[in-house]
């Protein structure tokens, strides 16, 4: 086995797309206290089925309390559809162009 087969032997083992849940503190309150800002990042989930569950879901929990009481992204321009990370960093970071790959064919 030479190193390339193992390397993405290992890339494939942990390269999981796992929920991310990101909590960040920021200080943006001219009183000093910090206020709490919580991402909920879903993978694999469709923008169309949160919308199709609110409008048949008419109680007040669930992602119709969040999106009511927060904010809500109708659309998301991923910059690699493949995977989810480049996407997480890209919406932390505001780097649109994280990955680029160009070929011939």
């Amino acid at each position: 086995m030479n190193i390339y087969t193992f390397l993405y032997i290992l890339v494939c083992l942990f390269n999981t797309n796992i929920s991310t849940v990101t909590t960040t503190v920021v200080d943006n309150d001219s009183s000093g206290s910090a206020s709490r800002l919580l991402v909920l990042l879903i993978d694999g989930l469709r923008w169309d089925v949160i919308a199709g569950h609110l409008e048949i879901n008419t109680n007040e929990f669930g992602f119709k309390r969040l999106q009511k009481n927060g904010a809500y992204l109708q659309r998301f321009t991923p910059v690699f559809p493949a995977e989810c990370y480049p996407n997480i960093y890209s919406l932390f970071t505001g780097i649109q162009c994280l990955c680029i790959i160009s070929h011939l064919v």
